[in-house]
């Protein structure tokens, strides 16, 4: 038991400090670009839009290109250290390392590359030289280990700065104690717990959603909150089909006012009531009463190809519906125009349909 709990621990440890380790790539920037690993990802078919994905790439890159030029430096110096005494001398006036084919396949092999190309004579060479020409191998199976050494590395930074930080963090614990403070989080739970408590009354009243009612329940829903839009519709007219799309859009973005449809047709009685004569038509309730109405389209420029919001500012302005302040506007902008979704308009010129 005790053990199966230390593994479990273990793995929750490993788990919180890879996810530590994706948040630093965010900030850090790898010396290759970013733009080039997306290139050569783009080319073997691999679209990817995280940075921090395209960044350990780049970081895995980086360190087999790093490990193949120490290795094969490596591999020259040992071969060129055997050669006989006089030439070594010779090579002591030349001072050039040469890399070779050898040199760079020992390198590789050890990864399981195998490479054929031809040699490559690099003169007054060093390590970050080596390291720099090779620079261009982009491909490996290394990943794991470069993320794991570059994990360490920003652990250790972490740790050089943790001394610096302890003033700031001592502020940040007095400041969390100022009593204005906890009164301000207080008040901002609260309205947060009541806005949800309204939001969670609204849906068992039927808002935020588009729904078709009966007539034997019509009169109970319009009754039952304080502003209502109904669509009296018909099933086999295109502009009742348009208008279902764009309501169907409006609903869950204004809780605070209920959208529902009725059959026309199925309705005989309230339509007569509320002399309903053109479809669509759309009725605006306050408290139970009607107090305005959309006839066809004849409020959105008589087009069949209106903008929703177009549609939405029109209702802002007949006040049963709530304008939307900018962040929820921008947070939640749902349009279906945006999604390219459309529903053909009747051709029919002498269709029932307004």
């Amino acid at each position: 038991m005790n053990q199966n709990q230390g593994g479990n621990d273990a793995r929750h440890d490993d788990d919180s400090a890879l996810s530590d380790f994706l948040a630093s790539l965010v900030d850090y920037t790898p010396t290759i670009p970013d733009e080039l690993v997306e290139h050569y990802l783009a080319k073997s078919g691999f679209q990817c839009p995280d940075v921090r994905l395209i960044r350990l790439v780049a970081v895995a890159t980086q360190k087999f290109v790093t490990e193949v030029a120490s290795d094969a430096l490596q591999q020259c110096k040992a071969r060129q250290s055997a050669v006989v005494k006089d030439k070594r001398d010779k090579q002591q006036k030349d001072k050039r390392l040469i890399l070779t084919m050898e040199d760079l396949s020992k390198a590789l092999r050890e990864y399981g590359v195998n490479v054929k190309h031809q040699d490559l004579v690099i003169e007054k060479m060093d390590p970050d030289s080596v390291k720099s020409t090779l620079s261009n191998l982009a491909f490996g199976n290394v990943m794991a280990a470069a993320a794991r050494d570059y994990q360490k590395e920003v652990l250790s930074q972490q740790k050089a700065q943790a001394s610096n930080s302890i003033n700031q963090e001592v502020d940040l614990d007095e400041l969390m104690d100022d009593p204005e403070l906890e009164r301000l989080h207080a008040d901002r739970i609260a309205s947060l717990k009541k806005e949800a408590e309204k939001r969670q009354a609204l849906k068992k009243q039927g808002h935020g959603e588009y729904r078709e009612v009966t007539e034997a329940d019509f009169l109970g829903e319009v009754t039952g909150s304080e502003k209502v839009i109904c669509h009296f519709y018909h099933r086999e007219f295109y502009r009742c089909k348009i208008m279902d799309k764009h309501l169907k859009s409006l609903a869950p973005r204004h809780m605070d006012t209920k959208i529902i449809k009725l059959d026309a047709e199925n309705a005989p009685f309230f339509v007569a009531k509320l002399g309903v004569k053109t479809l669509p038509c759309v009725i605006l309730f306050r408290k139970g009463i009607a107090v305005d109405r959309l006839i066809g389209f004849q409020d959105m420029g008589g087009k069949d190809d209106f903008a929703t919001r177009t549609l939405e500012a029109l209702l802002i302005k007949k006040g049963i519906v709530s304008e939307k302040k900018k962040d929820e506007d921008d947070e939640d902008r749902g349009y279906p125009e945006s999604r390219r979704n459309t529903v053909r308009s009747s051709v029919d010129p002498n269709s029932d349909s307004d």
